[in-house]
């Protein structure tokens, strides 16, 4: 599959451009220190963030795969990918791009779900569907497309109602060390609207009191 989606971006943007990326071909590389703000710690425990100066490397971008396309197209998109590199030796990615369109296809984030996986389950579309996995779980509505194959289900990680990120592990990959968070193995059940209503709020509940602090306590 990786294959065929990098293939489908080089016929997009023309290529295969020997020697550059699929994407954000063109860009430039500055190297810099990052230094946070004296509250930046009271709001987060991002380790970036506690106080003191930090290394970090920028990547600047097109979004286009073609190394030649002009800085003037409105369409391109932009890049910004910074790595900070951490005292201790990992290091934490931030990735920002902005568009001219609206970067989801939905207002909410949906479980795809192939029609035979969802025929043994017993789910429709618009059903809830319980997602668990051996980090987390958490609910969202099914879409019932053929789009994935069987065996696979697919969703987004668009909207935090949806919760996506809690059922992905602390796996990382091989070659690059970045979080494995695109390939979780779950399980997937039907659940009535009144237990996924209990389940979101439990979870969104749970979350708030896991926060290191919250903005009021900032101030005092």
């Amino acid at each position: 599959m990786w294959e065929e989606i990098v293939d489908a971006l080089n016929a997009v943007n023309g290529g295969p451009h020997p020697g550059y990326r699929a994407v954000h071909a063109k860009g430039t590389v500055c190297k810099g220190t990052f230094t946070p703000t004296s509250e930046a710690s009271k709001l987060s425990r991002a380790a970036h963030l506690q106080g003191d100066p930090v290394q970090a490397t920028i990547r600047f971008s097109n979004a286009s795969g073609h190394p030649r396309a002009p800085d003037s197209d409105p369409l391109a998109g932009r890049g910004m990918a910074v790595k900070f590199h951490l005292p201790d030796g990992e290091s934490t990615d931030i990735v920002s791009v902005p568009l001219v369109v609206f970067f989801a296809r939905n207002p909410e984030d949906f479980l795809e779900i192939h029609p035979h996986d969802a025929e043994t389950r017993g789910l429709n579309e618009g059903d809830w569907a319980g997602i668990s996995s051996r980090a987390g779980e958490t609910v969202m509505r099914v879409r019932v497309t053929d789009r994935v194959e069987p065996g696979v289900v697919y969703t987004t990680f668009h909207f935090p109602e949806s919760g996506a990120n809690v059922v992905t592990t602390d796996n990382s990959d091989w070659a690059t060390n970045c979080p494995e968070y695109k390939v979780t193995a779950v399980q997937v059940v039907r659940v009535s609207p009144g237990e996924a209503w209990t389940a979101r709020t439990r979870r969104e509940r749970t979350e708030k009191m896991h926060r290191p602090r919250d903005r009021e306590s900032a101030r005092a």
